[in-house]
């Protein structure tokens, strides 16, 4: 049997985040956070943690869920 919030289950996903830069004139950075797993992924930028959690949100064939 499959944990209730396992990466399959993708009707909920929980995540924590955490930005940082390290000063004024960089951009941020990112720590997301797979709260049931622990598995953790970076980003160099904002845009590139929205485009991962935009495609999480797509079907496996690709559509809008």
């Amino acid at each position: 049997m499959r944990p209730k919030h396992s990466r399959e289950n993708n009707n909920y996903q929980s995540y924590l985040l955490r930005f940082w830069r390290e000063n004024e004139n960089t951009s941020w950075r990112v720590l997301l956070v797979h709260v049931p797993t622990g598995e953790e992924q970076r980003f160099p930028s904002t845009d590139a943690l929205f485009l991962y959690l935009h495609q999480q949100t797509l079907d496996p064939d690709g559509s809008k869920k």
